[in-house]
């Protein structure tokens, strides 16, 4: 469709290299009613050669569950 014409600009395209990225992720508890809701904190940090990005927010947690801050070796089984 265009004669074979080589493109112009190759000497100035980006090279090929390795992408590293890191992410750390942290979650905090903050309030806790029995089993039925719990508040939490969150953070998050991505990174790398590609990206940096960072967050902040809250996870708000609605129903029957076991918190997923703390053991639940010794506890019986729950039916639900």
């Amino acid at each position: 469709m265009v004669n074979n014409i080589q493109p112009l600009g190759w000497e100035h395209q980006i090279q090929n290299d390795v992408v590293l990225n890191f992410k750390v992720f942290h979650q905090q508890e903050l309030i806790s009613y029995k089993s039925l809701f719990m508040l939490c904190t969150e953070a998050n940090l991505h990174l790398g050669t590609l990206s940096d990005k960072a967050g902040l927010g809250f996870t708000m947690m609605f129903g029957y569950f076991d918190s997923p801050f703390k053991s639940i070796e010794n506890k019986s089984a729950k039916k639900f």
